[in-house]
């Protein structure tokens, strides 16, 4: 077989590769391997099959994710979390420093800091000067569809003097994290939060 025959029949396989039937166990596929959630995913064909779990992997060994699933599978946790339907991302930051985002519209209030509250709170996120709380954030078009996030419960913080909020020189902030998700399928990225810290106020003279 002469050099032309070979390389004619080189481009052949090549131009033909995309029409023979890949199976997933050739492409090294093994479903144990994957995370439970990502198991059952099924895509229009082998390949494309491959490249959803591969993308759900992604998102499923996340650590934050991890973390947030074994939380949503506590049934004490999520008893009495707020869970938010959310259709869009919004931002609390502003361009060119730190805004001052919205305290939510529940029963979460920033706590006084008194004797009392201070013997029957012991988690470090209701005693911090910026104390935050758990909720849970859910978007069908997601995965995965639910996740725990934080929210500040104070405009400001508290005035460690005082024990009282102050909310004309500092501002509590969260703390982002960029996680991997799929939205409609595609894998992308988005902004959980860790927790809340404390800032000093930019106004509008600064």
């Amino acid at each position: 077989m002469n050099t032309v025959k070979v390389l004619g029949l080189v481009l052949a396989f090549a131009l033909c590769y995309e029409c023979i039937p890949i199976q997933l166990e050739e492409l090294g596929e093994d479903i144990e391997d994957h995370p439970i959630e990502c198991q059952n995913i099924a895509g229009k064909d082998n390949m494309d099959t491959y490249h959803k779990r591969q993308d759900c992997e992604i998102v499923f060994r996340n650590e934050y994710v991890k973390w947030s699933e074994k939380m949503l599978a506590d049934e004490s946790f999520v008893k009495d979390l707020e869970v938010l339907n959310i259709t869009e991302d919004n931002s609390n930051q502003s361009e060119g420093g730190i805004s001052r985002p919205k305290r939510s519209a529940g029963s979460n209030e920033c706590p006084v800091f008194n004797e009392e509250y201070l013997k029957n709170n012991k988690a470090w996120k209701q005693r911090s000067i910026s104390p935050w709380t758990f909720f849970i954030t859910y978007k069908a078009n997601r995965v995965p569809q639910r996740m725990v996030d934080t929210r500040c419960l104070c405009d400001g913080c508290i005035d460690i003097r005082t024990l009282t909020e102050d909310v004309d020189n500092l501002i509590s902030v969260r703390l982002p994290l960029t996680v991997p998700v799929t939205k409609n399928s595609k894998l992308t990225t988005e902004e959980v939060h860790l927790g809340c810290t404390c800032a000093v106020a930019i106004t509008e003279d600064a």
